[in-house]
């Protein structure tokens, strides 16, 4: 299983990338953990079958945005 963490450029906020190259889950923590745009973004994650690649992207957004 691999795993990627990417630290928020805006807040102190880590976004972590777990899973195969198949299937891949999304988890925040920090400051921006609660926020109800990031919640949607780790909720859309989880219910869509999204591979690796895809959600490390997400992930990447998210970082330089919140």
């Amino acid at each position: 299983m691999a795993e990627t963490i990417y630290k928020s450029m805006k807040s102190n906020t880590q976004y972590i990338v777990r899973g195969n190259p198949n299937r891949a889950y999304l988890q925040a923590t920090g400051e921006m953990a609660n926020n109800p745009k990031v919640l949607d973004q780790i909720a859309h994650v989880r219910r869509g079958a999204y591979d690796f690649a895809t959600v490390d992207w997400m992930a990447r957004q998210l970082m330089n945005t919140y």
